[in-house]
């Protein structure tokens, strides 16, 4: 929960979009 408001609606898709799968899987797990 500490990384949600860390990271915007915006970013996650931007991780998404095309960026490492441990921070996309942090993002879902938090």
């Amino acid at each position: 929960m500490t990384d949600a408001p860390r990271f915007s609606p915006g970013d996650v898709v931007r991780l998404k979009s095309g960026g490492p799968p441990m921070t996309v899987e942090s993002v879902v797990s938090g």
